[in-house]
């Protein structure tokens, strides 16, 4: 999965947006599933990801043709994408751990501006312009 979304040049979030379909439709499947089954899960996880998070999602030619490998009909591929969301009882929009991590890093950041603002180094006239525009 990683490399596919990589070399489509898809976002991480993307990823882990698939990667939050994939699961959760497995923990909530009703019926038992095969091996076999994981391709078609993983690449219709990866479209409806990519449709949720890309600008320019991949279409579902190339989902056929490139990624599928026409292995899988496209009626099946949106048979199974509309079983996810219907597992995951449309409940799509949920925290990942990027997105966790991205908060807490920016919030670090930005913390470390402001207290290198506040520091007695930083009483200079240019490090207290700095700061001001920094801090905005």
């Amino acid at each position: 999965m990683i490399e596919v979304l990589s070399s489509y040049k898809m976002s991480e979030e993307t990823f882990f947006r698939s990667i939050y379909l994939m699961d959760g439709y497995l923990r909530n499947c009703p019926s038992r599933l095969e091996v076999k089954d994981l391709h078609l899960i993983g690449v219709t996880a990866m479209f409806a990801g990519a449709k949720y998070e890309e600008i320019h999602p991949l279409k579902l030619s190339v989902i056929y043709d490139k990624i599928a490998r026409k292995k899988f009909k496209k009626t099946d591929i949106l048979d199974k994408e509309a079983d996810i969301v219907g597992a995951l009882q449309f409940k799509l929009e949920v925290p990942s751990l990027y997105d966790i991590a991205r908060h807490i890093v920016g919030t670090f950041f930005s913390i470390q501006n402001t207290s290198n603002c506040l520091s007695p180094q930083s009483r200079t006239s240019t490090s207290r312009r700095s700061c001001s525009t920094s801090a905005r």
